[in-house]
Parts: C-alpha cells; structure tokens; sequence
C-alpha cells in the first residue's frame, strides 16, 4: 500500500515513513535507514523521520542516539506524541528514569490516549518504588541501571539465609579485591557459600556489571548447588524452553532454560532473553526475590 501510495505521489512522505517502520520492523535496518533518509531528502520538515532513525538507533543498542533523534523530532514539531513516548523509552532504558517519567507525562499531554504511554509511565514507577523488606541502604541499588558483582552479592546475602543454605562452604579464601567495598562482608558470605567465585588470582571483581547470561548462570547453580529437591512451585522438569537469541552450543543455555522455565528470570515476547544486557537494580532485586521463593529453605 505503500508503495502504491509513492506511485501516485512520488517522495509522499507518510509513505516512505511507512515504509522505513514495515522494514525495521522486519529487521531489515539498512532497507528502513535508505527509507528515513530517502523522506528526509525529499521533505527536510518531516519530523517523523526523526523518530524513525531514533527507533532505528534504539535497535541497534545505541539509546543515546535515539535520543538526540527524538529531540530533534521534538525540536521540530514540539506536538508530536510519538517523539516524546519514544523520547522517554530511551531515557528509561538508560536508567534516567526521571526523564522518563517526565517524557511520559509530556507524551499524555500530547495525548491522552497513546495505546501504551499510560501503561509504560504506571510500570516504570512501580519499578522504581523499592521493594519490600528492603534497608534504606539498598534504595541505590533498587535504582541502579547497572547492578555490579558486588551488589548482587549484597542481595543473595540480604535475601537468602546463608546460616541455613551454607552448610557446605564454597571458597574459604577471602578474594583479594574487596576490602575497599561496602559489601566487604555480604561478598564474603557469598563467597564462601560457594553462591558466587573467584577467578583464578582469587579476585572478585565486584565492581563489574553483571549480564543476563551471567546472573542466570549464578542462579542456576544456587538452585543446583542447594539441592532441586528443595524447589517450590511446577514447572522444573520444563526446562526445554525456546530461545531465539541464544545459540544450541551457548554454555550458558541450560541455565537460562532453567531460570526462564522457574519464573525467575523473562523471556521477551520474540523468545529472545537479551543475554548481553546489564540488569538493573530493581530487576536484580525482584531476581533474588523471585530465587527465594522458588528455593524451599528448611526450617533449623
């Protein structure tokens, strides 16, 4: 349709904007980038084509450079909802959660009943409302974009009861690397427990920011380590589950399958996990939570 739209109107802009949308969504980038540029040669004014590249750019990872798009759409046509949603997607994505909300707000303002501002604006501020149980001292990492090693640690050892699990030490040697650290002693809990390693010069790292793929793994072998007896709830023996964006020979597949298959962890609606995302704080709060429950911890 668009095309016979172009037919009728050469350089029509809708259509070729059109056309970028249908081939990004396809996920042929190239195809959607000729279009956005080919509309905006054609009509300089059209601010959609912004948005367009902005989206463009969020696919490929890259949310700063959406952004800048989306404000130039904004620039441009300072009315224009879809610039703003997109804006504040980015933002939230980057963990400037503030800005996200307020570009959330901004898209309402334009208007009232965009198909899914509403939604995401009300899921990102139960997001970023703390957990129950949780100290004032973990506020920050319930807020963190990018939760490290080491404060992962501080969550296993808040959440689970080391006491009861760890009866069976893990490495008896303190790492090396966090004396300086606030979580100092909660690190050296889960070490010990065996709950996460060292490498082989005995360091932590607890300052590297923990991946998808890597907080699967360490809670598939908490699970396993802690006996799958112990496990609450169905749906354990159903660990053959699809996912598209990891390969057959990941070493990292088996433990995804089992945290997706538990609940623990979420696929997307494609069926891909994002192995190489960061988790955030809130995400690596509601893990840990989520790891608790399925653990069936016996009373002393």
């Amino acid at each position: 349709r668009f095309q016979a739209a172009l037919a009728l109107e050469e350089g029509y802009a809708p259509a070729l904007e059109g056309l970028g949308l249908a081939a990004l969504q396809e996920d042929r980038r190239d195809d959607a980038e000729a279009y956005f540029r080919q509309g905006l040669r054609k009509d300089p004014e059209y601010a959609l084509f912004y948005v367009g590249l902005g989206r463009l750019e969020a696919a490929e990872g890259n949310q700063q450079g959406a952004a800048d798009h989306y404000l130039q759409a904004i620039e441009m046509d300072g009315g224009l909802a879809e610039a703003h949603y997109y804006l504040a997607r980015a933002y939230e994505q980057m963990g400037r959660y503030s800005l996200a909300e307020e570009y959330y707000k901004k898209t309402l303002d334009r208007d009232p009943n965009h198909p899914r501002a509403q939604d995401e604006w009300l899921a990102l501020a139960e997001r970023r409302s703390s957990p129950d149980d949780m100290p004032p001292e973990y506020y920050l990492i319930v807020k963190n974009p990018a939760v490290s090693r080491g404060e992962l640690a501080a969550l296993l050892a808040r959440q689970l009861p080391l006491e009861t699990l760890c009866r069976e030490g893990g490495n008896t040697e303190r790492p090396k690397d966090i004396s300086e650290h606030w979580a100092a002693k909660h690190i050296a809990g889960v070490v010990a427990c065996g709950m996460m390693s060292v490498d082989q010069d005995t360091l932590f790292r607890p300052r590297k920011p923990i991946a998808r793929r890597d907080c699967a793994r360490i809670v598939a072998d908490i699970i396993h380590r802690f006996g799958t007896e112990n496990i609450a709830g169905p749906g354990f023996e159903d660990t053959d589950v699809p996912i598209t964006d990891v390969p057959a020979d990941a070493p990292e597949l088996e433990a995804i399958r089992l945290v997706v298959s538990l609940g623990i962890m979420e696929l997307r609606k494609d069926g891909s996990f994002l192995p190489d995302q960061e988790v955030n704080g809130y995400r690596a709060v509601k893990i840990v939570q989520a790891l608790k429950q399925t653990l069936s911890v016996p009373k002393e």
